[in-house]
């Protein structure tokens, strides 16, 4: 019988990952108390001492307005998902994917062999390395201890 508990020293693949059906597409809500953001930003910072010293470490990430609305004015995009990411070395980043209702990514579908680019294209998704503590608003109570 396999253990729902993961070994600190191993990594969990998704399959080892309980997975549920009850997708929310109404899920998130607007924060509007900046105590508990600020806590639970601090939270975050705490629990990941490999954070603290470490610039290729995401705290946040920014994306402009444009690359949000493009990937939301998707026909059946309902939300948007965040993937991280890292690079070959230790560079993390984030993509966001537009989301259906059902819970499904819109990644499009794969070209058949020798189809265009532009027909993989359909859907749109945004990438970035644009981070803090590099590009970090150092006023932002949501950035402070």
């Amino acid at each position: 019988m396999q253990s729902s508990q993961q070994d600190s020293s191993t990594v969990a693949t998704i399959d080892d990952c309980p997975n549920s059906d009850d997708f929310d597409a109404d899920a998130g809500a607007l924060f509007e108390s900046i105590q508990k953001a600020k806590g639970l930003t601090k939270n975050h910072r705490n629990g990941r001492p490999h954070l603290a010293g470490n610039c290729n470490r995401g705290r946040a990430y920014y994306f402009k307005k444009e690359i949000v609305q493009t990937i939301m004015e998707q026909d059946s995009a309902v939300g948007i998902r965040i993937y991280n990411t890292r690079d070959g070395g230790d560079k993390d980043g984030v993509i966001i994917v537009a989301v259906n209702r059902k819970g499904k990514d819109l990644l499009g579908s794969i070209p058949n062999k020798g189809a265009s680019i532009a027909k993989f294209a359909s859907y749109r998704m945004g990438e970035t390395d644009m981070k803090c503590p590099h590009n970090c608003d150092l006023d932002s109570p949501l950035n402070k201890d």
